[in-house]
């Protein structure tokens, strides 16, 4: 029997944070007008009203479909193909189909790429309810808006039309590929390496590890600018799509087994002079890297605020329960 809750309306912290806390009229007065367009909000009240509603629909869905649907995720193991292509669950397939059809990955996305432009605190928000319900899906969902945040602010306009709109309709996800089997925090020592030949093209050469939906449709790879290279100042970043003219060009090799979170991709990588496309400027890798993590590290603490609500929500009925 499917239970229903909002983990919105259920959740005092986030009331009173929604409720009393936010400052809508700043806000809005912030807002870019393309933002108040495409969500067509005249006012701050329309604005507040909206972006409102937007929350408790999420904390509804999260409550009702996704959470009902959380064991089924973790049964449902992702598993990877001889033709190197993952394959996930149907539980997990399915809550993916109705977030896409709901629109939630262009809710964060510039609306000249086809987004609405949502504050960023709105993201956080569902982040967290979402990942309250089923971590898995969560770990799915986020690599589209954060994707295109990174391609809008160091790539190309071409680059950035050929992407981006892509993302806001859920075509295609993408991936963050940082950490190497011996550099994990430590990018100084990353192997992987851009090779530029004589017509311009760059050429990607490594393998990468525990890459979150490393089978996404793009990895933006932290690599050397030059192959031999030291040092954090000779990091630059590039993208490359998985597949070309339906050929593989880098490949998923492995995929990590992790406690609870079977419904994931957790991929090892291999780029193989896989074709890439330089983002922004040769060298500056690592200072985009630290202000893309900026914004990672305030998701990963709204993810943690909701698995922790979830734990302490079941501990608090069980212990409410148990006979003792």
């Amino acid at each position: 029997m499917l239970k229903k809750a909002n983990f919105y309306d259920d959740n005092a912290d986030l009331q009173f944070h929604f409720e009393r806390k936010i400052d809508f009229n700043l806000m809005f007065e912030l807002c870019p007008a393309d933002a108040k367009e495409a969500t067509s909000c005249h006012t701050a009240e329309d604005f507040r009203k909206t972006w409102m509603e937007i929350v408790r629909n999420i904390g509804e869905f999260a409550g009702t479909q996704l959470a009902n649907n959380s064991m089924r995720v973790e049964r449902e193991h992702v598993t990877l193909g001889a033709d190197g292509e993952v394959t996930f669950g149907p539980a997990l397939s399915d809550n993916m189909k109705i977030i896409k059809e709901l629109g939630a990955m262009a809710m964060g996305i510039s609306p000249k790429y086809g987004g609405i432009g949502a504050p960023m605190v709105i993201e956080l928000a569902a982040g967290e309810m979402v990942n309250r319900a089923c971590p898995s899906t969560l770990l799915n969902a986020v690599w589209y808006g954060p994707i295109a945040h990174i391609i809008e602010q160091f790539g190309s306009e071409d680059v950035r039309r050929k992407y981006i709109p892509r993302i806001a309709t859920g075509a295609i996800s993408g991936c963050m590929a940082l950490t190497e089997a011996d550099a994990g925090s430590d990018l100084g020592a990353l192997k992987t390496y851009g090779e530029k030949s004589a017509n311009g093209e760059w050429r990607v050469h490594g393998s990468k590890r525990f890459i979150s939906n490393g089978c996404g449709d793009i990895a933006l790879v932290l690599a050397k600018t030059a192959k031999g290279d030291e040092g954090l100042k000779r990091l630059s970043l590039f993208l490359c799509e998985r597949k070309i003219a339906g050929e593989h060009n880098y490949r998923v090799t492995k995929l990590e087994e992790k406690i609870a979170l079977h419904g994931s991709a957790t991929c090892e990588l291999k780029f193989d002079g896989s074709r890439a496309i330089l983002l922004g400027k040769e060298d500056e890798g690592f200072v985009y890297m630290l202000r893309l993590m900026n914004d990672a590290r305030l998701g990963v603490a709204f993810q943690g605020l909701g698995t922790f609500t979830g734990v302490f929500n079941q501990i608090n009925d069980y212990a409410h329960q148990r006979q003792a």
